[in-house]
């Protein structure tokens, strides 16, 4: 990572604040994208980054060494909260679950051995085979 100031920057936008960048500016490189050195902060805790700081990266954006554990997390597609034990992650589906929140979409029970998609219903295999089967009140 550099800091420094260089010309013929201004037609490419700042990854902080998306504006351009003058001659005067100072600029800093970060996973190959450029930011002002004042827009050059956490993108949670909007901590800006001393000059010498080297933070961690998730997804192109710069974390500070406390927010980049929360926000390198990967995330239950159920119930929204980090998975740091066990997880499960159906075929077919593309999202990684807690072991008690993958659930059938029709009658809400957590699915623990097979399922089926229906269109872009996740059914658990007794809600498949029984299509009248209605979703118990709450």
């Amino acid at each position: 990572m550099s800091l420094y100031s260089y010309s013929g920057t201004r037609m490419l936008p700042c990854r902080g604040c998306g504006d351009g960048f003058r001659d005067e500016d100072r600029v800093r490189m970060f996973v190959e994208r450029r930011w002002h050195a004042r827009c050059f902060r956490c993108n949670k805790c909007k901590e800006v980054f001393a000059d010498k700081t080297i933070p961690a990266a998730v997804g192109e954006l710069p974390y500070c060494g406390k927010c980049w554990q929360a926000a390198s997390a990967k995330l239950c597609a159920g119930c929204q909260q980090p998975i740091s034990g066990q997880f499960i992650k159906p075929q077919g589906i593309h999202k990684e679950y807690h072991p008690g929140c993958f659930k059938c979409d029709r009658c809400g029970d957590a699915i623990t051995s097979g399922f089926k998609k229906k269109f872009k219903q996740v059914l658990c295999v007794d809600c498949f085979r029984n299509p009248n089967k209605k979703k118990p009140l709450a």
